[in-house]
């Protein structure tokens, strides 16, 4: 179950927009014929989808693809623990690397009892080439979760395949799902929130390129592509009068926001994920230039 997906950037300029770590609620699907499935379980190394209402067992070695979605599970996962480790396999012929296995292990305890969850392993490194063109190579493996009781301490590990895999340094992050597909948080979460940000950072630098592109000459207003919404304590009511004044960059990015009608609880979590909306910038005669704009804070 690896996924590896490349994207490119320039890595100077994406880096340093990556500082506001918005939140990443995210749905891992898996391609069936012509579709892409939400995987709402894996049972040992088999993921499993839904197709016409029943569940559906696809190849172990499907890729996984990660994509942005509306909201996290109930519960919490405490990560006391994480360890990875890679072995590289070797090329006879060539002597070269051409893969390994990776190892992980963690200690973790689940706020609440689950049966039927799975874990998430990325494993990434980035590469600069002369032209400052900049590869990001992950793979995804996805595991089945052990029953987690409530408050009790549990082993998870694990070793597997990685290919393609070379001697470069790997960064590591792992995501817990319960048994419909849901992402659960935990106190690591925010890893994989800043590696999707750059991702999405990489993704928004060349739509606006193409935006640009069809819009030569023309006056246009901001508007966002990518709103991530605040993790807010559970039962949480806002205002519906509160609203949050946002300073637009000419590349989309949010540089300022002032929140109005939150309580300081809210203001905090608010503004965490404002700073991590992207935006088609304002456009005078074709050329993008900074901006404000007055948004709701509906979520």
């Amino acid at each position: 179950m690896i996924r590896k997906l490349l994207f490119l950037g320039i890595l100077a300029l994406l880096y340093s927009k990556v500082s506001a770590v918005a939140p990443h609620p995210t749905l891992v699907t898996a391609q069936y014929k012509d579709m892409l499935l939400p995987v709402i379980k894996v049972k040992k190394l088999t993921p499993i989808v839904i197709v016409k209402g029943k569940e559906k067992k696809l190849k172990f070695n499907r890729f996984y693809i990660p994509q942005r979605t509306d909201g996290f599970s109930d519960g919490y996962i405490e990560i006391h623990s994480m360890k990875n480790a890679i072995r590289h396999g070797a090329n006879r012929s060539s002597g070269t690397s051409h893969g390994g296995v990776v190892y992980f292990d963690a200690v973790i305890t689940s706020q609440r009892t689950m049966s039927g969850g799975y874990a998430l392993l990325a494993a990434s490194n980035v590469k600069s080439r002369a032209d400052d063109a900049t590869f990001i190579n992950t793979s995804f493996i996805a595991r089945e979760l052990p029953k987690l009781t409530a408050g009790q301490e549990t082993t998870f590990s694990f070793a597997a395949n990685l290919e393609n895999a070379d001697t470069s340094p790997m960064d590591f992050f792992v995501q817990f799902f319960d048994s419909n597909g849901r992402e659960i948080l935990t106190n690591k979460v925010e890893k994989a929130w800043k590696y999707y940000a750059l991702l999405e950072k990489v993704q928004h630098h060349e739509a606006l390129e193409k935006y640009l592109l069809m819009s030569v000459g023309k006056d246009l207003q901001a508007f966002p592509v990518v709103h991530p919404k605040p993790v807010f304590p559970e039962g949480t009511v806002v205002p519906e009068d509160a609203t949050a004044i946002m300073t637009i960059s000419p590349e989309g990015y949010a540089d300022g926001v002032i929140t109005r009608g939150l309580s300081d609880a809210l203001n905090e979590a608010a503004i965490q994920a404002l700073e991590g909306w992207l935006f088609m910038p304002q456009l005078k005669a074709g050329k993008p230039v900074a901006s404000r704009v007055q948004v709701p804070i509906v979520f």
